[in-house]
């Protein structure tokens, strides 16, 4: 067992970082538990807590001491070495798939955490397995649909609310990294949105005094369903906020960024069925470019819903001010809404092809596919642009989503490749986005990480491949990449 202070830092390492993306566990439920987790020895009562919230402490230790690795904040080994605590999970019971295990709402968020703490490690084909055992178990308890039990208290159903919207937008990310299908069938689910409430307001009450006030119902009406099949009211406009005072906004700022979040991935789920999906074959050109023109019109609408304090490009445009108050919420954002414009705009590079296919006009096929392309390219410098001009790991561990940054980075790269590859405008000798090439290499290099280190070396050699070598110098780069094989 960590000394308390030790296991103090973990679990703030976890709360600052994680907590707001992936509110599987309660805060103020993991916080009592923690302080059970070492009260308990030196208690004389002779209750003790569920033996499996010891499993889910070990785990967010895990998770902690991962994130203080990549940022070195700690020369602790205890602290930096997570594999301990993963196979103390184990040793206390924790098994990597439980069928047979009674699936209650505390077994559906270990199994969540099990997978998040596979992402941040970097093992994407267990995490994508762990979280559809997750998925499964949290279908078997209805937390797909609408909660009307009138013994649940509101506090209690917007819990199982986040629950359910955190294994969504994790295996959504999963299935984007791994280019498998989802468990998820939106049309099956009538779950509501998140309130847009902090973690704090919920446990003090403040989900019971937003219904007696009825200002929630916008947010009930909202579901997976209405998203996913979205009417001419909902395509480009789902409010995020309340309106009220600038106080009760500031309030709210937690709840509308997990909101925003999961709305976006919504929009994204729709993208992978409908785009990416072997059925996209069968077809036609004219329905593929309809299903792109919507995904980025609610792409659209969704930039514009963000209250004024979550829009990371009110002032801005392709970058992000280092001074801003949510910097971080801003830096998340950002790089969810490019990923997604990345992924709606990605097939126009020369994958619509007009020979075969008939009912196309191909001059108007070719004008399409060029303004998607420039916008998939302008996503993928937008992404760039989000990090300072010189490399800081600290930074974007601390203020971005370090779990999965690197899958972020080397989509953007894949981009820069298939401009540079494509016969379709922008011309090959476009200088900017060589330099944006040049810009996302050292950020990689410089990560200490052995995954962006990986990715690093399969970027580069990569590169000097497919591209021209006068195009971009890579001395400074080749340097660390030889001393790598």
């Amino acid at each position: 067992m960590p000394t308390r202070e030790t296991a103090g830092h973990l679990l703030e390492c976890y709360i600052s970082t994680v907590q707001d993306s992936f509110p599987i566990l309660p805060r103020k439920l993991l916080e009592d538990k923690f302080d059970e987790y070492f009260d308990a020895p030196q208690s004389s009562s002779s209750a003790r807590p569920d033996p499996r919230w010891k499993i889910v402490i070990n785990l967010v230790f895990a998770i902690g001491a991962r994130y203080s690795r990549l940022v070195r904040t700690s020369s602790r080994g205890d602290t930096e070495d997570y594999a301990i605590y993963r196979t103390r999970a184990r040793k206390l019971g924790l098994v990597e798939i439980s069928p047979l295990a009674y699936p209650d709402v505390l077994q559906i968020q270990m199994t969540g955490l099990l997978a998040f703490y596979y992402v941040s490690i970097g093992q994407m084909s267990r995490a994508w397995i762990v979280v559809g055992t997750a998925l499964r178990f949290a279908y078997s308890l209805g937390l797909h649909v609408r909660n009307d039990d009138p013994s649940t208290t509101a506090a209690k159903r917007e819990i199982l609310v986040r629950v359910w919207w955190s294994l969504y937008c994790l295996e959504r990310l999963l299935s984007i990294i791994t280019g498998r299908p989802s468990t998820m069938v939106d049309s099956q689910c009538s779950v509501p949105l998140p309130l847009t409430l902090s973690e704090e307001l919920i446990t003090k009450g403040g989900v019971e005094n937003r219904y007696r006030r009825g200002d929630a119902p916008s947010d009930l009406a909202l579901s997976a369903t209405s998203l996913a099949f979205p009417t001419s009211s909902t395509l480009t406009s789902f409010p995020l906020v309340f309106l009220g005072s600038e106080q009760r906004e500031k309030e709210s700022i937690p709840g509308s960024f997990f909101k925003a979040v999961v709305q976006i991935g919504i929009i994204t789920q729709d993208m992978l069925s409908m785009l990416y999906a072997p059925g996209t074959m069968i077809q036609s050109l004219d329905e593929i470019q309809e299903h792109i023109r919507r995904f980025n019109q609610r792409l659209d609408g969704w930039m514009a819903s963000l209250p004024p304090m979550l829009n990371f490009q009110t002032e801005y445009p392709g970058k992000i001010d280092m001074s801003r108050t949510f910097l971080r919420e801003h830096l998340l954002l950002g790089l969810h809404f490019h990923s997604a414009r990345i992924l709606a705009t990605r097939p126009c590079f020369g994958s619509l092809d007009t020979e075969g296919r008939e009912g196309s006009n191909e001059d108007n096929l070719l004008l399409f596919n060029r303004r998607m392309t420039t916008l998939c390219i302008g996503s993928a410098k937008a992404v760039v642009d989000l990090l300072p001009d010189q490399p800081d790991v600290v930074f974007l561990y601390e203020n971005g989503p370090w779990w999965s940054i690197v899958h972020y980075l080397m989509q953007s790269f894949s981009v820069f490749l298939l401009e540079f590859s494509s016969s379709l405008p922008p011309s090959r000798n476009d200088s900017s986005s060589v330099r944006y090439i040049g810009k996302l290499l050292r950020w990689l290099r410089e990560m200490k990480d052995p995954l962006a280190q990986r990715a690093y070396c399969v970027a580069l050699r990569v590169w000097k491949m497919a591209a021209n070598p006068n195009l971009l110098v890579v001395s400074d780069l080749q340097t660390r990449y030889d001393t790598m094989f």
